[in-house]
């Protein structure tokens, strides 16, 4: 029976899922692709099959059924295969599989089955970040039995359960309980959330690994600008001078050491200024940790090199930073006036890595351009022709 590659990439089809297959290959590395979803659908950017790299794959509707046909499979991957999800369901799938996939397989993990998909809970994630020093930001959901609108300060803000960040979608600052009484009472369903209002200036999303020697490794940051009129950031700088931005530290080191998590993630807050305030971690790979590759931070390689290794030591990393820029979609800021189009080419020729693209991929063009062409035009049509 033939043999799989030992890397399995296990999520959707999107960037990713291609920004590991591109660690990997910079590592020199083959992947066998467990896609949710599928893989060559570049019209929701689903694009992963499109890549010089895609090899082996299955393709399957649900994470359920991709679960299925993995544990029907298993015996076609070599013992210590590396499982790396890339997305929360997948990692979910994965943890609540835990004793069975324990012994065969290597994968983000706290310990027993069902444990990382505890974590995920924000509400556990804020109480373990709490008690490890970490600042917080005091809230309320709509839907506790015990929500008190007199323990709400001022001011606030009203969001929905699926937004944490920043400015998004239906969000409302609040100045005093009667402006609170009125958002709430024209939400006629859904869970939302009574949160101290910060001046967020912008999201800091660190990347790292935890390994199970109980090792930290933060090596870059992801800086992204607040939400403005074009809506969600289309472009952040990429720094390694982690530590200018993180003097929380200590603090970020004992709430991993408190979960007792393994593998790859991302720690996020908000910076009002003067203080970072936690916001969220996500427990597997983030769709962002492809965006220093170019500075000689490649986490998929790394975790794979410990985890087969407890003595490896982490690379050297030198203080370096660039923008990365969504090929895409930012292109929408020449349209809202925020940017001239030379400044915009100019930073778009310069950027340091990119969403989607990495050098030497040219197979993705040909995905990458059409989807390029009909976002500029739909945008264009709506913002410029239509003034």
């Amino acid at each position: 029976m033939k043999q799989y590659p030992s890397f399995i990439i296990f999520g959707p089809g999107n960037y990713n899922s291609l920004g590991v297959l591109h660690q990997l290959a910079e590592a020199g590395m083959e992947a066998f692709l467990l896609i949710v979803g599928s893989g060559y659908d570049r019209r929701h950017g689903d694009i992963l099959r499109y890549s010089r790299y895609a090899g082996e794959y299955h393709e399957a509707s649900t994470t359920a059924s991709a679960m299925e046909w993995l544990l029907a499979n298993r015996d076609r991957f070599p013992q210590g295969t590396i499982l790396y999800t890339t997305s929360d369901e997948a990692e979910k799938a994965v943890d609540m599989n835990y004793d069975v996939l324990i012994d065969q397989f290597i994968f983000p993990n706290a310990g027993k089955q069902g444990e990382v998909t505890r974590l995920m809970d924000k509400d556990v994630q804020t109480a373990i970040a709490r008690e490890a020093g970490l600042t917080i930001i005091p809230g309320q959901y709509t839907t506790s039995p015990d929500f008190d609108v007199e323990r709400v300060e001022y001011p606030c803000m009203v969001k929905p359960l699926n937004s944490t960040t920043g400015v998004k979608g239906d969000m409302k600052v609040c100045a005093n309980r009667e402006e609170v009484e009125r958002v709430l009472q024209s939400k006629k369903e859904g869970t939302f959330i009574v949160q101290k209002y910060i001046d967020n200036q912008e999201d800091r999303l660190f990347l790292g690994l935890s390994l199970p020697n109980h090792k930290i490794w933060i090596p870059a940051l992801v800086r992204k600008p607040n939400v403005g009129p074009t809506g969600e950031y289309s472009y952040s700088l990429i720094t390694t001078d982690v530590l200018s931005y993180l003097p929380e530290m200590p603090s970020v080191l004992k709430m991993f050491d408190n979960m007792g998590y393994v593998g790859p993630f991302s720690i996020e807050f908000g910076y009002d200024g003067n203080t970072n305030h936690f916001f969220e971690v996500n427990l597997r790979n983030d769709g962002t940790s492809h965006y220093p590759l170019n500075m000689n931070v490649n986490l998929a390689e790394v975790f794979v090199r410990t985890c087969k290794d407890a003595n490896c030591s982490f690379p050297g990393v030198e203080s370096q930073s660039y923008f990365n820029i969504h090929e895409i979609r930012d292109i929408r800021r020449v349209f809202y006036g925020q940017i001239s189009f030379p400044k915009w080419f100019h930073q778009f020729r310069t950027a340091g890595s990119y969403r989607f693209y990495h050098p030497g991929d040219y197979p993705l063009l040909r995905a990458l351009i059409p989807m390029f062409m009909s976002f500029a035009w739909s945008t264009f049509r709506r913002k410029v022709l239509k003034r």
